[in-house]
């Protein structure tokens, strides 16, 4: 992320995904803070105040997906208990579904399992 990368206080009707690759930043999800770190995988819900900000010199690098996940007219996340985070226990699947979904994204065939990045 450049060092412009921010945003504060407002309420996306998206769900995100920041898996963080280095650097460092800082994100407000509802009421807590983070300071993310490499191998942090962050579920920022659809509805949920947030901001983000670059914080350092050293570049901020992630993956990142928005999405969509309703059970009818109900977002997921308002259904499910979930963390705002987990850590990676150092497998590299989380990297390699990413780069399945650039994949996905770029074929533009019908028969992509292509979603809306």
């Amino acid at each position: 992320m450049w060092s412009d990368w921010r945003e504060l206080d407002y309420i996306p009707d998206y769900n995100k995904f920041y898996f963080i690759q280095d650097g460092e930043g800082w994100l407000k999800i509802g009421d807590s803070e983070f300071s993310p770190t490499p191998g942090q995988w962050f579920l920022m819900p659809q509805g949920v105040q947030q901001s983000y900000s670059y914080t350092t010199e050293t570049r901020f690098t992630k993956y990142w997906s928005h999405f969509s996940a309703k059970v009818g007219q109900n977002n997921l996340f308002d259904l499910l208990q979930t963390p705002y985070y987990i850590n990676d226990t150092g497998s590299t699947e989380p990297a390699r579904l990413f780069n399945d979904l650039l994949i996905a994204d770029s074929a533009k065939l019908l028969s992509s399992p292509c979603v809306n990045l």
